[in-house]
C-alpha cells in the first residue's frame, strides 16, 4: 500500500474492520435472531419489528419506527430523548453542507507547504501552511483561511433548530403534565428531623390540606427486638449483629430459597445427572430444600408485626394539584437541611439510597465532599491513561518512520490506528457505570432513577469532553512540542493549534468505533447467545425462561455521553477538518434509527418525568457550540491569523443570545423551571375544577390499597402464607414476581367507581348553587 497516506490507514485499519464486523452480525442475526419477536422486540414482540421474517424486513421496519412507535413504547420520556438525538443529526447534516464547501476552497491549495494528500488535504492546517520553524503566508492563503470564519458563524446560526426543538418540546411537556397522575399529588422531603408534618402543612395551605403522611422506613435495618435462629445458634452472630438482615435481604432470601425448592420439586429419582456430583437422594434434597424455604419464610414473619426503624424521608399527599404545586415550589425552611421535591412515579424510587439519606447538613456536605474527591481522582486517573495511550501510538508511528519500511510500516500504521481506538472506548465507557455508582453512593438528589441518570450523564459529558476529547488534543501537543518548541516555550501554542486539525482524524475513529458497538446491539444476536446459554444451564421452567425475556431496562447516560462527544467532534471540525464532521453526521442520523428500535421495540423506559432531562440537553448542545467556537477562536490566534481571529470573535454573541433565550423559556415556559415539573398554579385549580370533589378519595385508595410507595420487598399474602402440602411452588413464584413488578408500567389515574361519578355529580351541584347563592 506504498504512497497511501498514515491517516488514511490508520482510518480504515478501524473503519474496514468494523464495517466488515457489522455485516457478520447481520449474517447471524439473519440465521439466529430473525423470526423470534421475543428476543429481537422484547418490549414489542408484536410490532413489525418483531415479526420481521427476514433481515431486508427487519430493516424496513426499523426504518418505519416513528414518534408515535417511540412514545408508545417508553412514554415522553423516550420520545423527548429520540428528538434531542434528530435536532443534533440535522444541524451535523446542515454543517456537513458548510464542511463541503469549506473542504473544496481548503484542498485547492497548492503553494509552497501544502500537504500532499490524506485526510490533512482538506484540513485548515493544509490552508494555513504552517511550517515548524517559520510562519509564512501567501495572499491566497489569507484568504482561504477567511472560509472557517464563515464556518464558524455558519455553525453558529444552526443553533436556531435548538431553539425550535425546546419550543416545540415544551409544549409536548405541558400536554402530558396536563395528564396529573396520582403521584403528582405528592411531594418527598429528604432530610427531616422529627416533628409533625400533617400540622406544618395544614397550616401552611389550609385546614385538611393533607390526606397522608408516610414516614420512609429503613427496609435494611433489623429491628432490635428480633432474635433470629442464626443468633442463637451463633455466638459470632451474636456478637457482629449477623442473621438475616433487615425485610430486604430477608425477602431477597426467601425468593432464592423458593426458586431452589421449585427446582428440587423438579427432581425424579435417577435423575442425578441434572444435577452434577449429587451425593444426596432426591427425597432427601426436597426436605431439605423445603426446611430451608420454610426456615427463611419464619425469619421475615418474625419481622412482619415490627416497627422498622425511620429515616430522614418522607412522603405527604395532598388534596389538590395546586396544594402540591405550592408545596413542591416554595421554600420549606432556612435553618435546618430539609428538601421539599415533587414525587416522582413509584418505579422511578430508589428505595436502599432514599432510605440511607443523611438529616444533617454537614452529613450532607461530607457525604456529597467525598463524591466530588472520588470524580477528581478518576478523572486524574483516567487523564493519565488516554494520555499514555497517545504517547504510545506517537512513539510506535515515529519509530516505525525510522526503521520500518514497506510491508512492516503498513501493518504498524494500521494498528496504530485501530488499538488506541478500541481501547480509548472500552475505558471511557466504563466510566459511565463508575460516576453511577459514585452518584448514588454520595448524591443527596440521587435517590431516584432519573435523577441519578441526569446527573451521571451530566458527568459523563463533562468527563468526555475534557478528559476524551481535550486531554487527548493537549497531550498530542505536548508530545510534539517537547521535541519541537527548540527553546521557545511560546511556540507550544502553534503547536497546539497545528494539532487540532490534525487530531480530527483520531477522534473519527472514535466515533466509528462507537457507531459499530451500537449497530452490533440493534441485531441482538449476543442476547440471543446469552438467552440460549443460560436458559439451557440455569432455567428449568418456561417461567424461569421467560424472565430471561423481559426488556431491560433503557441505560440513557451511556447513548448521551457518546452522542455529545461525537456531537463536539463535529461542531469543532466544521470549519477545520469537515471529514470529521461527515463522520459525525453519520454516526448521529445512524444513532437516531438504533435510539428508536432500542426505546420502540426492545429497551424499558424505568421512569416517565414528562421530559425532565430535556433541559440538560438544550444547554449541553448550546454549550458544546460554544465550546467549538472557543477552539476556533483560539486556533485562528495562535496560528498567526490575527485578522481571521478578531472577525471571529463576536460568533461567541450568536451562541449567548441562544443560551439565553432558551434559559428563559425554560424559566418560564417550560414547566420543569419554576413549577418543578408539576402543573402552574392557574392550570393546576383548573384541573383540580374539572375532577370531581370525591376524587382525591379514589386518589387516597391507590396510596393506601396497592402500597403506591412501598419498597418492593414490601410484604404481601403470599410471603407469609404457610406452605401446603403438595403446593405448586411456581404459581406462588410467578404471584410474587407479580408483586414486585407492580411499578413497570407507568403511573396511571385511579379509576373512578360508578358510585363515586354520581356523588359527585351531586357535588359538584350543590357547590354550584353555593357559588351562585
Amino acid at each position: 500500500m506504498a504512497g497511501v497516506p498514515g491517516s488514511v490507514l490508520q482510518f480504515l485499519s478501524v473503519a474496514v474492520p468494523l464495517l466488515a464486523n457489522f455485516v457478520m452480525f447481520l449474517f447471524l442475526a439473519a440465521c439466529a435472531v430473525v423470526g423470534k419477536p421475543k428476543v429481537l422486540a422484547p418490549l414489542k414482540p408484536e410490532s413489525r419489528v418483531g415479526q420481521a421474517k427476514s433481515v431486508f424486513e427487519f430493516v424496513r421496519a426499523v426504518r418505519s419506527l416513528g414518534d408515535e412507535d417511540v412514545r408508545d413504547g417508553g412514554g415522553l420520556e423516550a420520545l423527548l430523548q429520540v428528538k434531542r438525538l434528530q435536532m443534533r443529526a440535522r444541524m451535523a447534516f446542515m454543517w456537513v453542507l458548510i464542511g463541503v464547501a469549506v473542504a473544496v476552497v481548503f484542498a485547492l491549495n497548492t503553494t509552497g507547504g501544502a500537504t500532499e494528500g490524506g485526510f490533512d488535504r482538506v484540513t485548515f492546517q493544509n490552508a494555513n501552511i504552517i511550517k515548524r520553524n517559520e510562519s509564512s503566508r501567501t495572499g491566497s492563503s489569507w484568504w482561504r483561511n477567511i472560509a472557517a470564519v464563515v464556518g464558524a458563524y455558519l455553525v453558529s446560526f444552526t443553533l436556531k433548530a435548538v431553539d425550535k426543538a425546546d419550543e416545540e418540546a415544551c409544549e409536548l411537556m405541558l400536554e402530558e403534565v396536563t395528564k396529573a397522575p396520582a403521584h403528582h399529588y405528592a411531594v418527598v422531603l429528604t432530610g427531616v428531623e422529627a416533628c409533625d408534618l400533617r400540622t406544618i402543612f395544614d397550616s401552611a395551605l389550609g385546614e385538611g390540606a393533607v390526606v397522608r403522611v408516610e414516614t420512609v422506613k429503613n427496609y435494611s435495618t433489623k429491628p432490635k427486638d428480633v432474635v433470629d435462629e442464626e443468633e442463637s445458634s451463633s455466638v459470632l452472630a451474636a456478637a457482629t449483629g449477623g442473621g438475616p438482615g433487615g425485610l430486604r435481604e430477608r425477602h431477597a432470601a426467601y425468593l432464592s430459597a423458593l426458586r431452589a425448592a421449585k427446582r428440587a420439586d423438579l427432581l425424579e429419582e435417577g435423575g442425578s445427572k441434572k444435577i452434577p456430583k449429587m451425593t444426596k437422594s432426591v427425597a432427601e434434597t426436597q426436605r431439605e430444600a423445603h426446611e430451608t424455604l420454610d426456615k427463611k419464610r419464619r425469619a421475615i414473619e418474625r419481622v412482619a408485626d415490627k416497627e422498622l426503624p425511620p429515616t430522614a424521608a418522607a412522603i405527604v399527599v395532598l388534596n389538590s394539584l395546586a396544594k402540591a404545586t405550592a408545596a413542591s415550589t416554595a421554600p420549606l425552611g432556612i435553618k435546618h437541611a430539609w428538601v421539599v421535591e415533587p414525587a416522582p412515579e413509584p418505579r422511578d424510587v430508589l428505595w436502599p439510597v432514599l432510605e440511607k439519606l443523611p438529616a444533617s447538613q454537614t452529613d450532607i456536605d461530607a457525604r456529597e465532599g467525598v463524591g466530588s474527591r472520588l470524580k477528581l481522582a478518576i478523572y486524574l486517573l483516567w487523564s493519565l491513561i488516554l494520555l499514555g495511550l497517545v504517547f504510545v501510538a506517537q512513539f510506535v508511528l515515529k519509530l516505525a518512520d525510522k526503521q520500518l519500511g514497506g510491508g512492516a510500516k503498513t501493518i504498524v500504521q494500521l494498528v496504530s490506528g485501530m488499538v488506541p481506538a478500541l481501547v480509548a472506548s472500552i475505558m471511557m465507557s466504563l466510566v459511565c457505570t463508575i460516576l453511577g455508582v459514585i452518584n448514588a453512593k454520595t448524591q443527596n438528589d440521587c435517590w431516584n432513577q432519573s435523577s441519578l441518570e441526569r446527573k451521571t450523564q451530566a458527568d459523563f459529558v463533562l468527563f468526555l469532553q475534557l478528559i476524551g476529547f481535550v486531554v487527548p488534543l493537549l497531550g498530542a501537543s505536548l508530545i510534539t512540542g517537547a521535541t519541537e518548541m527548540g527553546g521557545r516555550p511560546l511556540r507550544i501554542f502553534t503547536i497546539i493549534a497545528t494539532n487540532v486539525p490534525f487530531s480530527a482524524y483520531y477522534f473519527a475513529m472514535l466515533a466509528f468505533v462507537k457507531m459499530a458497538v451500537f449497530l452490533n446491539a440493534s441485531t441482538r444476536f449476543v442476547p440471543y447467545v446469552v438467552y440460549r446459554v443460560l436458559s439451557t444451564l440455569m432455567c428449568k421452567t418456561d417461567f424461569e425462561k421467560n424472565q430471561l425475556l423481559k426488556p431491560p431496562p433503557a441505560k440513557i447516560a451511556q447513548w448521551v455521553g457518546w452522542e455529545s462527544f461525537v456531537f463536539l467532534v463535529g461542531a469543532v471540525y466544521a470549519p477545520l477538518a469537515p471529514y470529521a464532521t461527515g463522520i459525525a453526521w453519520v454516526y448521529l442520523s445512524l444513532a437516531t434509527s438504533a435510539l428508536k428500535l432500542n426505546l420502540a421495540t426492545v429497551s424499558k423506559m424505568p421512569f416517565e418525568t414528562a421530559g425532565k432531562s430535556w433541559r440538560l440537553g438544550i444547554s449541553q448542545s448550546i454549550n458544546i457550540v460554544m465550546v467549538a467556537h472557543c477552539l476556533q477562536i483560539g486556533v485562528l490566534l495562535f496560528s498567526g491569523n490575527f485578522i481571521h481571529f478578531v472577525l471571529t470573535l463576536p460568533v461567541v454573541l450568536v451562541d449567548v443570545y441562544y443560551a439565553q433565550k432558551c434559559g428563559h423559556r425554560y424559566e418560564n415556559k417550560n414547566i420543569h423551571g419554576k413549577a418543578k415539573g408539576r402543573l402552574p398554579l392557574l392550570e393546576a385549580s383548573d384541573v383540580d375544577k374539572s375532577r370531581p370533589p370525591s376524587y382525591i378519595h379514589e386518589i387516597d385508595k391507590v396510596f393506601e390499597a396497592d402500597a403506591f410507595y412501598a419498597p418492593s420487598c414490601a410484604l404481601n399474602n403470599d410471603v407469609l402464607a404457610p406452605f401446603q402440602d403438595q403446593e405448586n411452588l411456581e404459581l406462588r413464584e410467578i404471584s410474587l414476581f407479580d408483586w414486585l413488578a407492580r411499578y413497570d408500567s407507568p403511573s396511571k389515574l385511579p379509576p373512578q367507581s360508578q358510585h363515586s361519578s354520581e356523588k359527585s355529580a351531586e357535588e359538584s351541584k350543590k357547590e354550584k348553587a353555593i357559588q351562585m347563592a
